[in-house]
């Protein structure tokens, strides 16, 4: 039987056939486009960290979060990007309530970052572990340097208030808000106010009689001093309601003497209003157990005569701000324990009324280490007006020689250059004689007043390789800033040819 096709439907079927060739060139085109997905994605599935079991995870993420330091930038990283990283990352990071029990918030021109939402989410993900949170107002008045940090402070001491914005509401008080239904998980707290002319600082939100049995540390920098008293009131009820408080930094014009410091259990304490030295002095005789203090010193006003050194037996570190000469305060103290002794000269803000310094006490120094016996080994000078030959004896002395690891010189003025040729010989290695054998950092900053390729020479003879019996540390860093205009062409090449041999050598010319 002989079939027959009419013209039309053979058409027909080749219409369909060609449909379907071209169905199936579409279809064979997407799949091949897909394949590098497909492959990427079983790839990703056969990757080693998949076959970590979370556990394993769990412990990397405890890692990276010991990492995140109380008083970072909110710029460093935040858990969340943890939780983008994939579903199984997502949902550790989710189980982890310790992960998110660090809060870091920043405020610029009044907006919150993370913002207030984002903040709530955390706070509820961290559970019932201990809370610590930072929320600061960013302001260019305020730096990581206490001296500039307390410029503020300072100009409003000496002038009064120059500052007419009286803000409505604190944003930082607004923020807070969000943590005062968790105070009792409180451990660590930062609170730094650009402006809180209110005296609505946040704490009055707090409930009466509150306990805090988490809290072990307070910092407060904030530059206006008429407070709300319910707010003094709730600090006051905080300060006694804290069993485990050990470390307070108080940078702000409300006197610490109107509220309710747990001065025995103390073992960190800055103040960033200016105190004269008694009652400096004061502040280590109630604090038996104190290991770290700062404070900014008035050394002008009269010291009372009464007594003998006063002796604390725990005191390690040291940063004293002052306005004018210490030998007050060296004359009154025995530190048999100091290790590190940080001293800066506050010049005030304006030159008018001028805030006259006194000399550096060379002798009430070398007296005070003599009659403490202690052995520093970090020793910061910063806008000290002390001489070459002052300096070159400190560092020569047998308490600060043998031990010290850690030096640093600054002169931001560029008005005392200390640091000359015979203060350089000195640091410089020789077989026959040496100071500071265990230096391993060591910053010169503005104060160098010696010739091309001293400071080479020093920073060399330290920063070689050491053979085995060496009798002296090799430097590990160093900061070298040469004064404007000076010429240290042979310095600079030689140092730039040391740090390409091993790096941890920064120079510049300010």
């Amino acid at each position: 039987m002989i079939w027959s096709i009419s013209q039309e439907a053979l058409k027909t079927r080749m219409k369909q056939r060609n449909e379907a060739h071209a169905l199936l060139a579409s279809l064979s085109s997407l799949v091949l486009g897909q394949c590098p997905n497909i492959l990427d994605f079983h790839r990703d599935e056969l990757s080693p960290i998949r076959r970590l079991p979370p556990e394993i995870i769990r412990i990397i993420f405890l890692f990276w979060a010991s990492d995140r330091h109380f008083f970072q930038s909110p710029t460093c990283v935040s858990p969340s990007v943890l939780t983008g990283v994939c579903v199984s990352w997502r949902n550790i990071a989710f189980g982890m309530p310790e992960l998110w029990s660090l809060i870091v918030v920043e405020i610029r021109n009044g907006k919150f970052y993370p913002d207030k939402r984002t903040i709530e989410k955390w706070i509820k993900r961290s559970g019932s572990y201990a809370l610590s949170f930072s929320i600061e107002e960013r302001d260019p008045l305020f730096h990581s340097n206490l001296t500039v940090r307390l410029g503020p402070v300072l100009r409003t001491l000496l002038y009064g208030d120059t500052n007419p914005d009286h803000s409505a509401e604190s944003p930082v008080a607004s923020m807070l808000n969000l943590f005062i239904p968790h105070h009792f998980r409180w451990q660590k707290i930062l609170l730094r106010y650009k402006n809180a002319w209110n005296g609505k600082v946040g704490f009055a939100s707090l409930p009466r009689n509150a306990t805090y049995p988490l809290l072990e540390e307070v910092h407060l920098y904030e530059n206006h001093s008429l407070w709300a008293l319910e707010d003094v009131d709730r600090i006051k009820s905080m300060m006694i309601s804290a069993p485990r408080l050990h470390s307070i930094s108080w940078l702000s014009q409300k006197s610490y003497a109107t509220l309710a410091f747990p001065w025995e259990q103390l073992t960190h304490f800055t103040l960033g209003s200016p105190t004269v030295v008694d009652k400096g002095l004061c502040i280590l005789a109630t604090c038996p157990h104190l290991k770290s203090l700062e404070l900014m010193l008035l050394p002008m006003f009269p010291v009372s005569n009464d007594g003998d050194p006063f002796v604390h037996n725990t005191l390690q570190h040291l940063h004293l701000s002052a306005v004018g000469n210490l030998a007050a305060f060296f004359d009154k103290v025995t530190l048999p324990a100091l290790k590190n002794l940080s001293l800066s000269e506050l010049h005030g803000t304006a030159p008018d009324p001028p805030i006259h310094l006194g000399r550096w006490p060379q002798s009430q120094f070398l007296a005070f280490l003599l009659r403490s016996g202690c052995n520093i080994e970090q020793f910061i000078i910063d806008e000290c007006d002390i001489s070459a030959e002052d300096l070159a004896e400190c560092l020569a002395h047998p308490q600060i020689s043998k031990s010290l690891g850690s030096l640093s010189i600054m002169e931001g003025h560029l008005k005392n250059l200390c640091v000359t040729d015979e203060v350089l010989r000195r640091l410089t290695y020789t077989p026959s004689e040496t100071i500071c054998p265990n230096l391993t950092a060591i910053k010169l900053w503005g104060c160098i007043s010696a010739q091309d390729g001293k400071v080479a020479d020093m920073v060399e003879s330290r920063w070689l390789f050491r053979t085995e019996g060496c009798p002296i540390m090799q430097l590990r860093t160093a900061v070298i800033g040469f004064s404007p205009g000076a010429c240290h062409t042979e310095d600079w090449s030689r140092l730039v040819a040391l740090n390409i041999k091993r790096f941890g050598i920064t120079h510049s010319q300010l």
